[in-house]
């Protein structure tokens, strides 16, 4: 039976559900950030000329999932124990890297889908990681969210369950949670290269947002082992197996199962 040593103390707090880790915790990122640069450059005509096909013209995807396969450094930095020791004890289980998307947000006015507020419903807890490929600011239409305790209260005050949610019974609920301890919108700046771990199905989110310059962001959604609807290995994953030698935990990580038991820890 393959069994992992439980982590220990969770990096990220059950009440808080993100984690803004500090570049001295994490591997490396110039390397990823300079391939997922370069495959920007490899569809930036089609993209700026509308030939990516997508529902969202603000959040426009141009690499996904087997794309990544040409880049190691990127799989080799999702698959750090160094990234995943920061979501184990908060994920109930060893984490499963389902999905890797290169998201690219042009400028734009609108505020429509997924630049509304929201939650994310693939499992009850779930793990996004969100690296600026490029330095982001207020221009760049940041990931905006709150906190998972502040989530809670804001809904049991509201009463709000819709899919999508308009600002004004967010502001107007923020105004009175600020009056009772504190909630406020946090928004995912920083230089090209750093990292936000934020669980999207208990922090109300929204981005892409007030876009005023171009935003690049490399992103990838972790949620537990048996989470429900979790795909087979994805073509990636055999790639990283064939890249470099992977450790019972990555391979763990990827969905490459040697033996049928139980994952734990």
């Amino acid at each position: 039976r393959r069994r992992f040593a439980p982590a220990a103390r969770p990096a990220i707090a059950a009440d808080e559900g993100y984690l803004l880790p500090e570049p001295a915790r994490l591997p490396a990122r110039s390397e990823v950030v300079a391939q997922c640069r370069a495959l920007f450059a490899r569809h930036e005509a089609d993209a700026r000329a509308g030939r990516h096909t997508t529902t969202k013209p603000f959040l426009v995807t141009l690499a996904q999932d087997a794309d990544f396969a040409e880049t190691p450094e990127v799989l080799r930095f999702l698959l750090s124990e160094q990234v995943v020791d920061l979501m184990r004890g908060y994920l109930p289980r060893v984490p499963r890297l389902t999905s890797i998307r290169l998201w690219w947000s042009p400028p734009t006015d609108t505020v429509r889908n997924s630049q509304r507020f929201h939650l994310d419903h693939e499992d009850r807890r779930q793990i996004k990681l969100f690296l600026n490929v490029w330095d982001t600011d207020e221009e760049n239409g940041p990931f905006t969210f709150l906190s998972a305790g502040a989530t809670a209260r804001l809904l049991r005050l509201t009463g709000l369950r819709k899919r999508r949610i308009d600002d004004g019974p967010v502001e107007a609920a923020l105004d009175r949670l600020r009056g009772d301890g504190g909630a406020k919108l946090l928004r995912f700046t920083g230089p090209a290269g750093s990292v936000a771990l934020v669980d999207t199905s208990r922090c109300l989110h929204y981005g892409s947002r007030g876009v005023r310059r171009d935003r690049l962001m490399l992103t990838a959604q972790y949620v537990d082992f048996y989470a429900p609807h979790v795909p087979d290995p994805a073509s990636w994953a055999d790639a990283a197996a064939r890249l470099w030698l992977l450790s019972p935990l990555q391979e763990t990580v990827l969905g490459i199962r040697r033996r049928g038991d139980p994952i734990r820890g």
